[in-house]
């Protein structure tokens, strides 16, 4: 018996769903299984070390007393452990419902959306069903425009436990909304995240991950967008031991578009590891993707990133570019640009950049009396802030940009 099927058998009794999802619980958990590891030499997870996810996982609740963060001026939904907190939340607005993804487990396996393009975090998005104990479902409705950000503020987990989570969230037509993640976990958290923009939709999707030093973070977010649907992702990584976060994304519908950007900051032996796929397959597409990284300490960055243009993408545009800063000898970056064309009729430019701060920017403000140690902090953090500043809502802007000044208050000297 495999650790984790044991891990499956001993904590069975408390899963969601009962005997009714234990079939399709069964499936998942085998399907891993068969699937095994990923290999060291396996091109989707080459940069990335997976011997601390080699162990199974305790998949029993843990019990939380920490402090909840909150967002000032937004909408916080509250989910300890992936289960939603009522006393925690706050009210919604009118257009927005947000259910517990536990109500419908005993219906059957969570519901994808239509044409969701797969998983970039095969095979954990298996024992991501397998164990699944919470999350949310998110719709906005149709010509709804939601003012407030809303926030799923996830807490919780425990060294040695998995928090297997599920956020499924769906703008109908015409709808506008700001959608957060906000992760500030322990222990393993697996989550899949699906986004359902539908035609002439606009969806701002927001993830803040300040997880603890050793937590284990794996993230498989999938997009779909209709005709004129709009997506701008905005991702802003400092915390978790080793974090992946991979990004499938499908612009199904004429005009849409999609901006994904981040920043990854890392130290000691940080591992943060950011692997795409944007896929166009509807005429006139734009797409354009912004990362960030910077990394000091031992800690090493991953950017992989495929842009796909299909035979029905004509007349697409999509950019992709990568830039990576180096704040000691022992840092490492690996930056993968890729592009994968099937028609003619394209723009589509992609580039990278890995070096360290600029000497010469340092030595200016060193000569104007700026101490070396916050010279330093200027410089990394105006590296970040470039990214940050694409989030529209000044609220999530602001919470970003606080924790970015802690971390380089720790990080840089």
């Amino acid at each position: 018996m495999s650790d984790w099927r044991a891990t499956f058998v001993a904590n069975q009794e408390t899963f969601v769903g009962g005997a009714h999802a234990l079939a399709w619980r069964e499936d998942a958990l085998a399907a891993f299984e068969d699937a095994g590891m990923p290999r060291p030499k396996a091109h989707a997870w080459k940069h990335t070390p997976l011997k601390a996810l080699k162990t199974a996982f305790n998949a029993a609740p843990v019990a939380y007393s920490g402090t909840t963060p909150r967002i000032e001026g937004a909408v916080n939904i509250v989910l300890v452990g992936g289960v939603v907190d009522p006393s925690q939340s706050d009210a919604l607005p009118e257009g927005v419902t947000v259910t517990s993804l536990q109500a419908n487990l005993s219906m059957g396996a969570p519901a994808l959306p239509t044409d969701a393009p797969a998983t970039l975090n095969a095979p954990f998005d298996t024992l991501n069903k397998a164990f699944v104990n919470g999350g949310t479902v998110v719709t906005v409705a149709k010509n709804s425009t939601i003012e407030a950000p809303i926030v799923l503020v996830h807490v919780g987990g425990a060294t040695g436990h998995a928090v297997h989570v599920q956020n499924h969230i769906r703008l109908e037509r015409s709808a506008k909304a700001t959608i957060v993640e906000l992760w500030a976990m322990d222990g393993l958290a697996n989550a899949l995240t699906t986004t359902d923009t539908a035609d002439n939709a606009e969806l701002h999707h927001i993830v803040l991950q300040n997880n603890g030093p050793e937590a284990l973070f794996l993230a498989d977010h999938r997009h779909v967008l209709g005709r004129n649907a709009r997506v701008f992702g905005t991702s802003v990584a400092l915390g978790s031991l080793l974090a992946r976060v991979g990004v499938h994304t499908r612009l199904n519908g004429e005009g849409a578009e999609c901006d994904l950007s981040g920043v990854y900051l890392g130290h000691g032996s940080q591992h943060h590891d950011h692997t795409l796929r944007m896929e166009h397959k509807a005429p006139n597409c734009t797409s354009n993707q912004r990362f960030r990284g910077i990394l000091g300490g031992k800690s090493r960055g991953v950017f992989s990133s495929l842009l796909v243009v299909t035979e029905t993408g004509v007349k697409a545009d999509g950019t992709q570019d990568n830039r990576n800063v180096l704040l000691s000898e022992t840092a490492r970056a690996n930056s993968e640009p890729m592009l994968e064309i099937y028609t003619d009729d394209v723009k589509a430019a992609h580039g990278s950049a890995i070096g360290k701060l600029d000497d010469e920017a340092l030595f200016y403000m060193r000569a104007r009396g700026i101490d070396a140690s916050t010279a330093r902090r200027m410089l990394t953090g105006g590296i970040a802030r470039e990214i940050i500043a694409d989030i529209a809502d000044e609220a999530i802007r602001t919470h970003a940009e606080t924790l970015v000044e802690a971390w380089l208050l720790e990080s840089v000297a």
